[in-house]
């Protein structure tokens, strides 16, 4: 009877997890950016339910930076909403490199930035240069205002990875350092690089500082608090087994995780890894006392790597890895290590953290489509991964996070509803999950992702082969939809004005205006829509009639472009709104308004003379032409006791007198060189003539 109970239950868990196959569902999606290159190095929920993120930043004022670039790089923090609305960014930096890679929420609402600098005392660096690169530490308000700066480190280079506030209201921090005993250091080398760690009070007045290493590199990545006060510290080793490392080498790299107690004193170390390069990069505590430890491994099966590389591809010359993460007790005894893959590399990886099922959320960049543990295709070149494990690291789901573009490393953090949050540093466009452009190069991008069991309909989007276009031209429509199978697409105002096509092409739209555009993108689970309100813009074709005045023709001004052709001839030379002509015959002119639309005219030019000049039957001939001083006027007994006027290009009137005599002459020493024209006039009767002042 037991058994038979047993198989019932059996099936019945079976049977009930197939009808709760778990799907991920996107709520929204957020991007922040300049017009250069933004990194994301860390992302936290505020205590207010919404979100920091921090980085470094190389742009000018623009999109959702809102201040001038110090140097290089600068530290660049983004706060937002619940819901990801940008609120403020800050931007803190000096003349140099500022590189921010972690952040917290202080206990007063406020921040604190910790990262490295190359730069003098300028800008926002207040302390010189202790060595060629040395920690720094910002502390700012809750609305992202600088209360203070410090600066930390030996005379050599420090780089600092990891910053938090401690139960004492102090700050602890870590990285990794180069420098022998000297400024701030105050233990010699061990080895290449050592872990190197800093206690401060609330103020960031140092208190104590510790370094841990072997003969080799020893770099510090991550580190916590732990619940006795002490602090667990995580990086990567490549020391034999000596000074602090008391384990031997496992490969090229291995993890390495230091404790101490609360003042910084080693209580022990562990090591993990296989017979290849295993890079750490981030740690955190479990509610066991453990400690949870992730990175990504290039080691085969061996060591304390227990599975085999999910690497099936014959490439060879491709450094590969997966992610790679690590189970220790309280002691730093290792419990159980998992990996997981697609058939190519997996790298960048960001966060694992456990949840609050006692499970593990952790995340990478992948480019991998579906194979080993990966169950999606990419949308672009290298997307965002998620993997959900329950407590003993055995996969529950992945979700592979879509753009169209490259997205490098992956941040997920759980949240009190039970959701998550994810960012990334991404370059890519609207498409798949991704709803805004990007602004520059690389940007900042939060998504939050729920768990649902419904299945999930398509995700609807589109591109547009130009942002404008003008009259009677024709555009083309990229489908960059998701997990869609077929496409209803409307056009109002072109021809043809729908599409069933994926990628419709040759949408033509004969009149001016903006125009909405229309898909529904269907799947097996149903239909999405998207109405992108006055995507097409049609601009007018520009008005253009040639005008001739004597040997001279004329087109309006203001255009970009004028190209001016005799018969089929180009004339490479005169690209004004002007062309004075020698011959006969038919002349054309191409122009170019400044939104790039084109237009052109013809007239058939009737050329009379270099200098004489006809107008209602009467001639006026002017010389000589070109003139440098005095310049004769003949012809003038019709227009006697009437008027002359001289008029430059601009339509301003230079000279005007009275005609008293068959012949007048003109004192041209004060005009400016250029082109002129006169006007003669007598009972509206009128004469032209153009002449060249050298």
């Amino acid at each position: 009877m037991k058994h038979i109970l047993t198989l019932v239950f059996t099936l019945f868990t079976l049977l009930n997890s197939s009808y709760s196959q778990i799907y991920i569902e996107k709520k929204w999606d957020h991007t922040y950016g300049g017009n250069d290159f933004e990194v994301l190095t860390s992302l936290k929920q505020t205590s207010d339910g919404g979100f920091i993120l921090g980085g470094h930043s190389k742009s000018a004022i623009g999109f959702e930076v809102s201040d001038s670039s110090r140097g290089g790089n600068d530290f660049w923090i983004v706060k937002t909403d619940s819901a990801g609305i940008f609120q403020w960014d800050a931007k803190f930096g000096g003349n140099y490199e500022d590189k921010l890679f972690s952040l917290d929420q202080t206990s007063d609402g406020g921040f604190i930035l910790g990262g490295f600098t190359t730069s003098d005392s300028s800008g926002d660096v207040s302390q010189s240069p202790k060595g060629g690169m040395d920690f720094w530490l910002v502390k700012t308000d809750s609305a992202g205002n600088k209360l203070w700066d410090k600066r930390y480190g030996g005379s050599d280079y420090d780089w600092l990875y990891a910053v938090q506030e401690t139960s004492d209201g102090g700050i602890i921090m870590g990285g990794l350092t180069y420098s022998d005993s000297s400024g701030d250091v105050s233990q010699p080398s061990l080895g290449s690089d050592d872990f190197w760690i800093i206690k401060t009070d609330a103020s960031g007045n140092k208190l104590w500082d510790n370094r841990f290493g072997g003969n080799n590199q020893d770099q510090l990545y991550d580190l916590k608090q732990t619940p006795d006060g002490g602090f667990i510290l995580g990086g990567r080793t490549s020391s034999d087994s000596i000074f602090d490392v008391t384990h031997p080498p496992r490969g090229d790299n291995d993890y390495w995780i230091v404790k101490t107690d609360a003042n910084g004193n080693k209580m022990w170390d562990s090591r993990f890894g296989g017979t290849g390069k295993d890079n750490f990069l981030h740690l955190e505590t479990t509610s066991d006392s453990g400690f949870i430890l992730g990175g990504f491994t290039r080691s085969n099966m061996g060591a304390d790597v227990s599975e085999p590389t999910r690497d099936t591809s014959a490439l060879t010359n491709v450094d590969r890895g997966d992610a790679w993460i690590v189970k220790v007790d309280s002691t730093g005894a290792k419990q159980w290590d998992k990996r997981f893959g697609g058939h190519w590399v997996e790298d960048a990886f960001g966060y694992v953290s456990q949840t609050s099922d006692g499970g593990y959320i952790m995340g990478c960049a992948t480019y991998s489509n579906i194979s080993g543990d990966k169950t999606e295709n990419n949308f672009g070149y290298e997307q965002m991964w998620l993997i959900k494990t329950d407590s003993a690291g055995t996969k529950i789901w992945d979700k592979t996070i879509f753009s169209n573009g490259e997205d490098e490393y992956a941040y997920p953090i759980q949240l009190a509803d039970g959701c998550f949050a994810v960012a990334c540093w991404s370059y890519a466009d609207s498409a798949a999950y991704k709803t805004e452009n990007g602004r520059g190069n690389y940007d900042y991008w939060l998504l939050k992702l729920c768990e649902t069991t419904q299945p999930q309909l398509p995700i609807a989007n589109f591109t547009i082969s130009a942002p404008a276009l003008c009259a009677g031209g024709c555009f083309d429509f990229e489908n960059t939809s998701y997990d869609a199978g077929s496409f209803q697409w409307l056009f109002p105002g072109a021809t043809p004005s729908s599409s069933t096509k994926g990628f419709p092409t040759f949408i033509c739209y004969p009149d001016t205006g903006h125009f909405d555009v229309t898909l529904i993108a269907t799947n097996a689970s149903g239909s999405d829509t998207i109405i992108k309100t006055g995507i097409v813009i049609v601009n007018p074709l520009p008005l253009v009639n040639i005008t001739q005045l004597g040997d001279t023709l004329f087109a309006p001004q203001g255009f970009v472009h004028y190209q001016w052709w005799e018969g089929n001839l180009p004339l490479p030379v005169d690209t004004n709104y002007f062309y004075v002509f020698t011959n006969d015959g038919f002349y054309h002119v191409d122009v170019l308004d400044s939104v790039g639309c084109p237009n052109s005219d013809t007239i058939y030019a009737s050329h009379v003379g270099i200098n004489e000049f006809t107008s209602n039957g009467i001639s006026i001939f002017v010389y000589p032409n070109p003139v440098v001083n005095e310049l004769k006027i003949s012809g003038l007994q019709p227009f006697k006791n009437g008027n002359m006027r001289i008029i430059d290009l601009l339509g301003n009137v230079i000279y005007q007198a009275r005609i008293s005599a068959e012949e007048q002459i003109v004192n041209l020493s004060n005009f400016v060189p250029g082109i002129y024209f006169i006007e003669v006039d007598n009972n509206n009767i009128k004469s032209f003539a153009r002449f060249v002042k050298e």
